[in-house]
């Protein structure tokens, strides 16, 4: 009894496990006994460290990390224990193991859709630390691979930071031309320069300020970013998508909410098509600059910028929509 009581702990003491397993072999108890035993002893320490992650804070990074302190080193001990000792059913201990590691993964997945509030730095910090710990348990335990799911959640997480700071671009230039609205709607003589200011600073610090915090997860200490395969796996389509959507995507809002706004508001205050306008205007040669800089932060050359300089020639300027609508 006491022998199969040590098989029953093999999470927490894996070579008492490992003499209880060859001992009761011994003793003439059935392999497909022990090898039952030992994966329910493993299903059982692997759902006791989901229910203590199910429980523990919001904080995505806390959770991150009470994984890879809990659940995954459980998960190589139990692994490794099995294959040590049944290496010609490992198949039977993945079909057992698999669906936890499943659950643990969407457990982390929806903490990062529920970020709040949103934080780029530690959504990549979360995935670069997840990533990193499965992609050593992989190498250890090839069965358990679980870095093409790590390699998904990225993928998934880091589309929608891009989406997330487009939609946030759009909201702060809508409330710019706002407020702008109601400043000539209090004095209609207000002095414009300050008022195309203020636009094209709202517009310039929204995009610089997206493109910083993108740029987080492509830096050279990300383990999801920085290994060679990682180079066509992501870091290109992550740096196509962040100048689709940041640059051209965020460039044809603007082109959206200029139009809209000349077309509802151009015959009563004439003076903000005006400034739309201007603001236009000057916002060509800025936006050139972006490119250039987006380019370069996130290494953008050749074939792609190529591709992506005949994308943006496809996308109507601010002045054109503003300037007929003047």
């Amino acid at each position: 009894m006491q022998l199969r009581a040590l098989v029953g702990a093999s999470a927490s003491s894996v070579e008492a496990a490992g003499e209880a397993i060859s001992l009761l072999s011994q003793l003439g108890v059935p392999e497909e006994q022990l090898r039952d035993s030992l994966i329910q002893a493993a299903e059982a320490t692997l759902r006791r460290d989901l229910s203590t992650l199910s429980s523990s804070p919001a904080d995505v990074l806390e959770l991150v990390d009470e994984a890879c302190s809990s659940f995954l080193p459980d998960l190589a001990l139990c692994a490794s224990l099995y294959r040590s000792h049944f290496p010609s059913t490992k198949e039977e201990m993945l079909s057992r193991l698999r669906p936890l590691l499943d659950q643990l993964n969407e457990r982390i997945r929806q903490a990062l859709l529920t970020v709040v509030p949103h934080d780029t730095a530690l959504t990549v910090r979360s995935l670069d630390r997840y990533y990193s710990k499965c992609a050593a348990l992989s190498q250890h335990l090839p069965e358990l691979d679980n870095v093409s799911a790590c390699s998904s959640l990225v993928n998934e997480i880091s589309t929608r930071e891009v989406k997330l700071c487009r939609e946030r671009i759009r909201n702060e230039l809508a409330s710019a031309i706002s407020s702008i609205r109601e400043s000539l709607l209090v004095d209609s003589r207000s002095s414009l320069p300050p008022l195309i200011a203020s636009l094209m600073g709202a517009a310039l610090l929204q995009m610089k300020t997206a493109l910083a915090h993108l740029l987080l997860f492509t830096a050279s200490d990300v383990a999801f970013s920085s290994t060679a395969q990682s180079s066509s796996s992501f870091r290109a389509p992550f740096a196509r998508l962040v100048y689709q959507e940041v640059l051209v995507g965020a460039n044809k809002d603007a082109c959206s909410l200029s139009l809209s706004t000349c077309s509802s508001h151009a015959s009563s205050q004439p003076s903000l098509a005006l400034i739309l306008a201007l603001a236009a205007h000057e916002w060509t040669a800025k936006y050139a600059q972006l490119e250039v800089l987006c380019r370069e932060q996130f290494s953008i050359g050749g074939d792609d910028a190529r591709e992506m300089s005949k994308e943006d020639e496809k996308l109507p300027r601010i002045s054109m929509a503003t300037s007929s609508n003047s």
